[in-house]
């Protein structure tokens, strides 16, 4: 080996650990902030409906069903290195339903509320992209999760509320996430982002006035989630 090939080696292996860490320094950004949007499941059971039945022009009996639309807030934190970034996402999911009614005027009135709490806690591989001639970045990743869930149906009659039906279950979902940040102020971002997650457990919900449990299987708490935000990069 001559002493060229020698030089050259050794400059190589002097000038590449800085071009790797130039590479991985590219757009090297940490990213937190908050989100708040609407919940839409997608599975019938979640979904449900709603009803009310009459008699001679008056509610004789009431049908609720899943928990339909509900809301979101949640944190996040992302860490970019290059292109790609790993995202940690928690917060809470409130789908709700409440149907009421009151057998005629100055009749009683009876209410039921059904009341699904998630908290999930997801960890997600992003890739953003820059959009040319635009302040906007875009981004999308998949990712997994687990999602702490409590399912509840509240029963009122003449103001008095009791629990009816009660369960709770943790299971492993994934989720596909899209959106786009857009700078307003120095390290401010607004943020817009929409989230698909597929979320599948078997329920078991107890009946607290007789401990009769009633099992649903393969229920999919998941669905779409659109979100508005606010991030901070640094």
């Amino acid at each position: 080996m001559n002493k060229r090939t020698i030089f050259v080696i050794g400059m190589s292996l002097l000038v590449a650990p800085s071009h790797i860490s130039d590479l991985f320094a590219q757009g090297k950004a940490f990213r937190v902030g908050i989100q708040a949007g609407a919940f839409i499941p997608q599975y019938w059971q979640i979904q449900g409906w709603e009803q009310i039945s009459y008699s001679n022009g008056s509610p004789t009996s009431v049908t609720v069903s899943g928990f339909g639309d509900g809301g979101e807030l949640n944190l996040f934190g992302t860490y970019y290195f290059s292109d790609w970034g790993a995202t940690v996402r928690t917060g809470v999911r409130l789908p709700r339903r409440e149907l009421s009614m009151s057998a005629g005027p100055g009749g009683w009135r009876e209410s039921y509320e059904n009341r699904l709490t998630v908290i999930p806690l997801t960890f997600s591989l992003t890739r953003r992209a820059s959009v040319n001639n635009s302040k906007f970045s875009s981004y999308f990743g998949i990712g997994i999760g687990l999602y702490i869930s409590r399912w509840e149906q509240k029963h009122s009659r003449e103001g008095a509320e009791r629990t009816w039906l009660k369960g709770s279950s943790t299971p492993i979902g994934g989720n596909l996430t899209a959106g786009f940040d857009y700078p307003l102020y120095s390290h401010l971002l607004i943020n817009c982002e929409a989230e698909y997650s597929y979320v599948k457990t078997d329920w078991e919900i107890q009946n607290v006035d007789t401990n009769e449990r009633i099992e649903l299987k393969n229920s999919n708490i998941g669905g779409i989630s659109l979100r508005l935000g606010l991030a901070f990069e640094f």
